[in-house]
């Protein structure tokens, strides 16, 4: 089973050999291109295109990596909310919990 952390191993492969296979910093974050955004940038970085024969299994690669990425991150972003509301009852927090989090916006 592929995990999304594949999806960077396999990027490399869409370079032809003549060239090096340097990631933009988009194709690092691959999971928020949709599949032509995804294509512009490998011709970007790559100077080449996914081979027509292949595109299909590409986009199907990445829409289900992606979504594990997403489900992923919407799991951390609950339990850490969670978390926060556990904190927050711990140590009996009420109205300083608009001002702790509106202080930590922006940091992660």
């Amino acid at each position: 089973m592929d995990s999304p952390c594949n999806v960077l191993l396999r990027i490399p492969d869409l370079c032809p050999p003549i060239r090096p296979a340097r990631l933009t910093n988009r194709l690092r974050a691959w999971w928020k291109l949709d599949f032509m955004a995804f294509r512009v940038e490998i011709k970007k970085a790559f100077k080449a295109d996914i081979p027509l024969e292949q595109r299909s299994e590409w986009e199907s690669f990445l829409r289900e990596n992606a979504e594990k990425i997403h489900s992923l991150t919407a799991e951390f972003e609950k339990t850490e909310r969670e978390i926060d509301a556990a904190v927050y009852r711990l140590f009996e927090l009420t109205e300083e919990i608009g001002l702790l989090e509106s202080s930590l916006a922006g940091q992660y």
